[in-house]
Protein backbone atom coordinates (compact mmCIF):
# COMPACT_ATOMS: atom_id res chain seq x y z
CA UNK A 1 0.00 0.00 0.00
CA UNK A 2 0.60 3.51 0.05
CA UNK A 3 0.55 6.24 1.94
CA UNK A 4 -2.81 7.67 0.11
CA UNK A 5 -4.16 3.58 0.03
CA UNK A 6 -3.28 3.03 4.04
CA UNK A 7 -4.95 6.61 5.33
CA UNK A 8 -7.85 5.34 2.88
CA UNK A 9 -8.05 2.17 4.74
CA UNK A 10 -7.57 3.42 8.33
CA UNK A 11 -10.48 6.04 7.43
CA UNK A 12 -12.91 3.14 6.29
CA UNK A 13 -12.39 1.31 8.91
CA UNK A 14 -12.83 4.14 11.67
CA UNK A 15 -15.89 4.59 9.84
CA UNK A 16 -16.93 1.26 9.79
CA UNK A 17 -16.40 0.78 13.38
CA UNK A 18 -18.41 4.05 14.79
CA UNK A 19 -21.11 2.82 12.94
CA UNK A 20 -21.25 -0.35 15.08
CA UNK A 21 -20.15 2.21 18.27
CA UNK A 22 -16.89 1.03 18.80
CA UNK A 23 -14.32 3.47 19.37
CA UNK A 24 -11.07 4.12 17.66
CA UNK A 25 -8.38 6.57 18.74
CA UNK A 26 -5.16 7.40 16.38
CA UNK A 27 -2.31 8.27 17.87
CA UNK A 28 1.11 9.05 16.37
CA UNK A 29 4.35 8.41 17.80
CA UNK A 30 7.72 10.03 17.97
CA UNK A 31 10.18 9.70 15.28
CA UNK A 32 12.96 7.33 16.90
CA UNK A 33 10.68 5.18 19.40
CA UNK A 34 10.25 1.74 18.76
CA UNK A 35 6.82 0.74 17.10
CA UNK A 36 6.36 -2.06 18.83
CA UNK A 37 7.09 -0.99 22.23
CA UNK A 38 5.19 2.20 22.03
CA UNK A 39 1.70 0.02 20.81
CA UNK A 40 2.46 -2.11 24.27
CA UNK A 41 2.77 1.07 26.20
CA UNK A 42 -0.10 2.44 24.74
CA UNK A 43 -2.39 -0.03 25.12
CA UNK A 44 -1.29 -0.60 29.14
CA UNK A 45 -1.84 3.44 29.48
CA UNK A 46 -5.81 2.67 27.68
CA UNK A 47 -6.31 -0.45 29.73
CA UNK A 48 -6.79 -1.89 26.30
CA UNK A 49 -8.44 -5.26 26.51
CA UNK A 50 -6.92 -6.64 22.82
CA UNK A 51 -4.33 -5.85 20.23
CA UNK A 52 -4.83 -6.22 16.68
CA UNK A 53 -1.87 -6.12 14.54
CA UNK A 54 -1.67 -6.97 10.24
CA UNK A 55 -0.30 -10.09 9.14
CA UNK A 56 1.62 -8.25 6.27
CA UNK A 57 3.65 -11.61 4.92
CA UNK A 58 0.93 -13.39 2.93
CA UNK A 59 3.02 -16.88 2.40
CA UNK A 60 2.32 -18.06 5.94
CA UNK A 61 0.69 -17.50 9.23
CA UNK A 62 3.99 -18.76 11.03
CA UNK A 63 6.19 -16.78 9.39
CA UNK A 64 4.41 -13.36 11.12
CA UNK A 65 6.55 -15.12 14.28
CA UNK A 66 9.30 -14.05 12.62
CA UNK A 67 9.43 -10.31 12.62
CA UNK A 68 10.84 -8.97 16.29
CA UNK A 69 8.11 -6.55 16.39
CA UNK A 70 5.31 -8.64 15.68
CA UNK A 71 7.12 -11.23 18.23
CA UNK A 72 7.12 -8.92 20.84
CA UNK A 73 3.51 -7.14 20.21
CA UNK A 74 1.94 -11.14 20.52
CA UNK A 75 4.43 -12.19 23.52
CA UNK A 76 4.04 -8.63 25.50
CA UNK A 77 4.98 -8.27 29.18
CA UNK A 78 1.71 -6.70 29.81
CA UNK A 79 -0.16 -10.27 28.87
CA UNK A 80 -2.28 -8.56 26.86
CA UNK A 81 -4.20 -10.81 24.07
CA UNK A 82 -3.17 -10.14 20.49
CA UNK A 83 -5.27 -10.38 17.28
CA UNK A 84 -3.73 -11.32 14.28
CA UNK A 85 -5.34 -9.96 10.91
CA UNK A 86 -4.88 -11.43 7.45
CA UNK A 87 -5.44 -9.59 4.82
CA UNK A 88 -7.06 -10.83 1.75
CA UNK A 89 -6.90 -9.50 -2.19
CA UNK A 90 -10.79 -8.54 -3.63
CA UNK A 91 -11.74 -6.62 -6.54
CA UNK A 92 -8.84 -5.24 -8.57
CA UNK A 93 -5.27 -5.02 -7.25
CA UNK A 94 -5.53 -2.18 -4.98
CA UNK A 95 -8.07 -2.75 -3.19
CA UNK A 96 -7.61 -5.51 0.08
CA UNK A 97 -10.07 -6.86 2.98
CA UNK A 98 -9.61 -8.32 6.10
CA UNK A 99 -9.67 -11.90 7.07
CA UNK A 100 -9.15 -13.40 10.31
Amino acid sequence: FGIQQSYLLAVGCFIYLFVFGIVVQGVLRKQGIDFDKEVVKYAVSVDADLIAIMNLNRNNFLSALTTNYEQYIITNDALIPTLIVNPIQIGNEHGSMFSI
